[in-house]
């Protein structure tokens, strides 16, 4: 049994990061007026090794700052939130997604780390219900892709 299930976790760990892309890309959708479907979540695989590279880069960034007494890797955490709704709104690539996120989260930084706890709350709250991360993890994702959208305009227009 073990080893049937290695494979499938593998392959699982290789898709999590071009999904998670998806559930954003289906963000960006919705937030627009478009018409989302529940394929859409495999638009994401378009960002497949730019959400790989996005991880990697944000991934040590983050551990960088916690390892540097812990309250830099949260500030991280919060600043790269914005990220990816950015590298798909703006077609960016993983590096620019993550230095746009952060000046436009230093910028905005009451209302970024405002929101950060928020989301933070919200998903905290729908883990603590057997099925409430369904509908709490799209929902923040909404939230987060919508400030970013939002924010990324303002910026441009000033």
């Amino acid at each position: 049994v073990q080893t049937c299930a290695l494979p499938i976790l593998f392959t699982l760990f290789l898709a999590a990061p071009p999904l998670f892309f998806g559930l954003y890309y289906m963000a960006f959708k919705g937030v627009n007026g478009e018409d989302v479907e529940a394929a859409d979540v495999f638009k994401g695989f378009d960002y497949f090794v730019t959400s790989w590279i996005y991880l990697i880069v944000a991934g040590i960034l983050v551990v960088i700052g916690f390892v540097l007494l812990i309250i830099p890797g949260i500030l991280l955490m919060v600043l790269l939130q914005y990220a990816i709704p950015l590298i798909i709104i703006k077609e960016m690539g993983a590096t620019e997604g993550i230095q746009e996120s952060i000046n436009l989260g230093r910028a905005n930084f009451t209302f970024t780390l405002l929101l950060a706890i928020t989301c933070f709350m919200i998903n905290i709250l729908g883990g603590a219900v057997r099925i409430g991360g369904i509908v709490a993890v799209p929902f923040t994702t909404i939230f987060i892709t919508k400030a970013a959208i939002d924010l990324s305009n303002e910026k441009e227009e000033a």
